[in-house]
């Protein structure tokens, strides 16, 4: 069962404070603050704002901080996607790594102070792809389980070796319920759960092991993969330290809606028999467009800051021990709704 925090009056009222603290200029416009992309926080990144609720709740992700940028709201913890630092971005052949993005990452990480840092382990390169198609993103063959999984054994290894010093947990794969994302089987992604698992673990036994996250958006899509993917794993022993959401609405939907959706994971993960984990909502926003033809909401000004206010109190409310927010952009983003 995953823990279960909602009884605790003395959270839910932490969570109102840090959440005023840390979140209120977050994410509150769509352009008024694009050029403080570049700018650090004054508060060092693994302070603690409000006792007993550590600055980990809030997480991000950064446009282009594999080039030096960085978010002026304070958050604690770095989710690095769409940093061209995928596996399909990385080893563009067998043994020959382009390791660029992921160096300049880490050094602008640690110029920041930010010791938090997450390394997602997919995507397949279209060299070691099973099955190739164009829409698998970020290119061809990239949705693909490995056609050897020797291949991800390396990959992982690899990755362990160099960084072993510098990310503090590794998740499998983004939203692998989806097929352009990922086209093989729960029993696929659990089998390379498990093989992950076992490396990092021999190499850093500290680092935690984050589940792939579903998108729960599409509930057909996540009813078909997840328990499928819960059961699978269960029969290897549960190889996670974290399990994993994300919790993007409806275009049309609030915080209410979102709740919704961690409610609706948390009992599918209770019906699994998935043991006592930490559960982390990897990617979130609001307004995104879809699912069909629902357009892009624009969410703004106090609009903005009040979703943004509910979402960590709903964090704490609800039992997610952090949420990383998608994205803290160079410029105006099309598909989401909350921006800075």
């Amino acid at each position: 069962m995953v823990r279960d925090h909602r009884n605790s009056k003395i959270v839910v009222l932490a969570a109102g404070i840090s959440a005023l603290a840390l979140t209120l200029t977050a994410c509150g416009s769509s352009t008024d603050n694009a050029d403080s992309t570049t700018t650090a926080s004054d508060a060092p990144a693994d302070q603690e704002v409000v006792d007993g609720v550590p600055a980990t709740l809030v997480g991000m992700h950064i446009e282009g901080a594999e080039g030096g940028a960085w978010a002026a709201a304070p958050f604690g913890a770095l989710r690095m996607w769409d940093n061209g630092t995928a596996w399909s971005q990385i080893e563009l052949a067998k043994g020959e790594f382009k390791w660029g993005n992921i160096d300049g990452l880490i050094e602008n990480t640690a110029s920041k102070g930010m010791t938090d840092i997450m390394m997602v382990l997919g995507t397949t390169p279209e060299w070691a792809a099973k099955e190739i198609n164009d829409s698998d993103y970020p290119q061809p063959g990239a949705a693909s389980a490995p056609a050897n999984m020797a291949d991800w054994d390396d990959w992982v290894t690899a990755v362990v070796d160099r960084y072993s010093d510098s990310f503090t947990s590794y998740q499998i794969w983004n939203e692998a319920n989806l097929k352009d994302f990922f086209n093989g089987t729960p029993a696929e992604m659990a089998d390379m759960t498990k093989r992950a698992y076992d490396i990092i673990k021999a190499k850093n036994p500290e680092a935690l092991v984050v589940a792939p996250s579903p998108s729960t958006r599409l509930t057909a899509s996540f009813s078909r993969f997840y328990p499928a993917y819960l059961e699978e794993l269960g029969k290897l022993n549960w190889p996670v330290d974290v399990f994993a959401i994300h919790t993007y609405p409806k275009a049309d939907g609030d915080p209410v809606a979102r709740g919704v959706l961690i409610e609706s994971a948390q009992q599918v993960l209770a019906a699994s028999g998935a043991p006592d984990l930490p559960l982390w909502d990897t990617e979130l926003n609001y307004g995104l467009a879809g699912p069909g033809d629902l357009p892009k909401q624009e969410i703004v000004g106090a609009e903005a800051a009040g979703f943004v206010v509910r979402t960590y109190i709903d964090d704490l409310r609800y039992g997610i021990d952090r949420s990383y927010w998608y994205i803290w952009s160079l410029g105006a983003y099309d598909l989401i709704g909350v921006q800075a």
